[in-house]
């Protein structure tokens, strides 16, 4: 796609599709040597992408996708090298909003077998009001479709904002955190922890298939830490504690000590994850 709009917020053009799009430099308002150029040179990466299209191939593998921030890296990657020591194949999706809203849609398409959902920052964003917004949707339908499902409130403590100097006016006094010159981080209160509890525990709730929730009390994030800046047991123990109100009986609770980085946690939530795609 050649637009003027390909150096601004493309997400609205892009959206959850794989489509690539290329600046125009120029409005197209008529050819000019320059323009010329770039649509020349547009139409040979079309012709090249045609020519060498690789339709997707299955390997044959169970699928299991897993989501990720930078802030939970370490304990999903760690998660996702049980996964594939076990022969399964692992799907990591970025929790951009767009991220967990593809992961949704290869849900419906087949594609996916099971479910580690370990980073739910998405849930805040479209609650509390952030960059990251999956809609209200987010987690229904592994929940609908019955897949196996293991389920970690990690980056439940992160809200993702623009820019220090264009976040929004009612969150100024929260805690926010710089985490790049593109977007600023900002830690979530008791209350709001509260109402994401509810929205994660009203879909899972209504799930047809096997679902496991994993705690880990030692922290949600890699700034969840003692003498980190999103550090707040007392949020985090709102959303800990609502979880274990508003679940019900169909969903198992596994308690951990551990905070989600460290790896006794993440190799027991892919040894989790391993037996719950082995009995469904």
């Amino acid at each position: 796609m050649v637009s003027t709009l390909a150096s601004g917020n493309t997400r609205w053009h892009v959206d959850i599709f794989d489509i690539v799009m290329l600046p125009s430099i120029l409005d197209i308002g008529g050819l000019n040597p320059m323009l010329q150029m770039v649509l020349n040179n547009a139409a040979r990466g079309i012709a090249g992408s045609v020519k060498g299209h690789e339709p997707y191939s299955a390997s044959g593998k169970k699928v299991v996708s897993a989501t990720m921030y930078g802030t939970t890296t370490p304990g999903v990657s760690r998660a996702c090298r049980c996964i594939q020591e076990a022969g399964h194949e692992a799907w990591v999706f970025h929790a951009s909003g767009v991220g967990g809203r593809s992961m949704e849609a290869l849900m419906n398409m087949g594609r996916i077998d099971a479910v580690m959902d370990m980073t739910l920052a998405e849930v805040g964003a479209h609650l509390v009001g952030g960059l990251h917004d999956a809609g209200p949707e987010r987690l229904k339908t592994a929940a609908l479709l019955g897949l196996p499902q293991v389920i970690v409130p990690g980056a439940a403590d992160t809200i993702v904002l623009p820019p220090r100097n264009q976040v929004p006016e009612k969150f100024h006094g929260r805690t926010l955190n710089f985490h790049n010159p593109t977007m600023t981080t900002m830690r979530t209160t008791p209350e709001e922890n509260v109402a994401i509890a509810k929205f994660i525990s009203d879909k899972l709730n209504r799930a047809n298939g096997p679902v496991c929730v994993m705690l880990p009390l030692g922290g949600v994030s890699s700034i969840d830490r003692p003498g980190k800046i999103f550090y707040d047991p007392k949020a985090n123990d709102a959303l800990f504690t609502t979880l274990r109100s508003e679940l019900s009986d169909s969903v198992d609770i596994v308690e951990d000590a551990h905070h989600l980085d460290d790896p006794e946690f993440a190799v027991r939530a892919g040894e989790m994850m391993i037996e719950l795609l082995s009995n469904g």
